[in-house]
Formats: structure tokens, C-alpha cells, sequence
């Protein structure tokens, strides 16, 4: 029993095991069929964080039977929906990506600000001040399903970002503004960063 100590415990892991993580969950879904809601979570978190475009490949299809399953619940269909469309992004398959997002979009509730982020992604070579409409909506319109780096403070980073490389200061400046008045950093460091 310690009762004061100095001894801080740091998780710093040599090399990413993911691919252990991945083929675990595979093994799982080979031989069960399924997962329970929790795995498949982390599965697509993990995916989002750590994975490939071959992890996401071969994750594809339990995804998408997920997200066609009436019998899971709308939150869960959401994730796998992002894991799907977020296959299509990776592999540059966009037409498939779009089939996937915008049925999800239409509906107008509960959309994922992974999907828009995407959408972001998309746009920001052929038309930047489209991208930045999507960031800022993954910003402030929708909340993350399975990665918290693909909405609030990082979708606003980019949205910045591209509103500063098209010479909209004061807009890029009200944006990093309008967020730290939600989050502890400051305006001056958002635009910095951004």
C-alpha cells in the first residue's frame, strides 16, 4: 500500500498495436459473426485513430451489414456508417462515400460530424470555401460518433486554416474567436495553430 508517492505512470508504447487490436476483432467476427456493441465501438474508433486503408478494407463489410441492421440501435448503425463512408474516402472512392453520407445527411438529425469533416476533406481542393462550410458544421452543427478529432476544435482548426490561405483574415479571425469562447484556449492561439 503506497500512500504518497512521486511515481507518475506514463503509457508510451514503442510501436502502435493495432494490428494485433484488428486482427483480434477479426478473429471475433470470423468466427461469432458478431461483436458486442462496446467491441464494435472500439473497432471503429481504433480504425479512425490507428488504421490503414487494407484495415479499413477489411473491415468494410461488418460495417456496413451493421449499419443496415434494423435491430441496432441508430447510434451504433451511425458509427458503422462512418466506418463505411470513411473506407470510401481512404480508398478515393467518392461517388461510393457520397452513397453512403448523404442518405445520412438528408435526414437532417443526428449526423455525424465525422461525415462532414469528409466532406471537408473532399472539397478543399476543388472549391475551399465549400470545405470550410462543412468543417464549421462538424464544429458546431454535429457530434462525434466514433472520433473526437473530426469535429469541434479540430474541424474549426481547418476551417480556419483554409479561410486564412484564401485571404479571409477577419472571417478566419471571428472563427477561432467564436470557439474559444466554448473552449480554454485562447483566440490568438486558435489562429496560430490554425
Amino acid at each position: 500500500l503506497v500512500y504518497a508517492s512521486d511515481i507518475e505512470i506514463q503509457h508510451m508504447p514503442v510501436k502502435l498495436h493495432s494490428g494485433r487490436d484488428f486482427a483480434a476483432l477479426e478473429r471475433v467476427l470470423n468466427t461469432k459473426g458478431t461483436l458486442p456493441d462496446r467491441l464494435f465501438s472500439m473497432y471503429a474508433k481504433e480504425l479512425f485513430i490507428s488504421g490503414s486503408g487494407k484495415d479499413f478494407t477489411t473491415a468494410v463489410e461488418w460495417f456496413k451489414k451493421r449499419s443496415l441492421e434494423e435491430s441496432v440501435p441508430e447510434e451504433k448503425r451511425r458509427e458503422a456508417t462512418c466506418v463505411v463512408a470513411k473506407t470510401h474516402a481512404v480508398s478515393g472512392d467518392w461517388e461510393k462515400f457520397f452513397g453512403e453520407a448523404l442518405p445520412v445527411i438528408a435526414t437532417g438529425r443526428n449526423i455525424p460530424a465525422e461525415l462532414y469533416f469528409m466532406l471537408g476533406e473532399y472539397y478543399e481542393k476543388a472549391d475551399p470555401a465549400q470545405a470550410v462550410t462543412w468543417y464549421t458544421k462538424a464544429a458546431f452543427e454535429a457530434e462525434c460518433y466514433v472520433c473526437i478529432s473530426y469535429g469541434g476544435a479540430a474541424a474549426l482548426k481547418e476551417a480556419v486554416r483554409l479561410l486564412k490561405e484564401q485571404g479571409r483574415t477577419e472571417e478566419s479571425y471571428a472563427l477561432a474567436k467564436e470557439l474559444s469562447k466554448v473552449k480554454t484556449t485562447t483566440t490568438d492561439e486558435l489562429y496560430k495553430v490554425a
